[in-house]
């Protein structure tokens, strides 16, 4: 990382992005979608991965308290799991909407089709967005 306000991708490039929205609580769900592309398919990496970008933004539409995991899973690699924020409040709407930025420096193969999910754990405080972006 080259500072606490910035993420240092020098000489990396974008492998895959996605994003979606979490809904329930203890609920994986797969993220499918690209901005306007609605279907662009299975991510294949041939690269390995050196920077993984999170991001998850919140309604806050119920109170409560809740986590967030962004989870990659690739064929014949293992499952990887990231704590991707938490939220919590007493009051709906206005005191809980968050969003959050996190970045992980890794160096893990995944080979083939590679698959995104996000998971909402704790309470349902509504829905969240979240965004896994690869780059190597």
């Amino acid at each position: 990382m080259a500072g606490a306000d910035s993420i240092d991708l020098s000489g990396q490039k974008l492998l895959g992005l996605r994003e979606g929205d979490l809904t329930a609580v203890d609920t994986e769900t797969e993220l499918t979608t690209w901005g306007s592309d609605a279907a662009p398919g299975a991510l294949n990496l041939e690269t390995p991965v050196r920077t993984i970008v999170v991001t998850v933004a919140t309604d806050g539409a119920a109170t409560g308290s809740a986590g967030f995991i962004a989870r990659l899973r690739g064929t014949g690699s293992e499952q990887f799991d990231m704590p991707a924020g938490a939220i919590g409040g007493t009051l709906a709407t206005t005191s809980i909407a968050r969003g959050f930025v996190l970045a992980y420096k890794v160096t893990i193969e995944l080979k083939g089709r590679v698959r995104l999910f996000g998971e909402m754990v704790g309470a349902d405080t509504g829905t969240a967005r979240l965004t896994i972006a690869l780059y190597g």
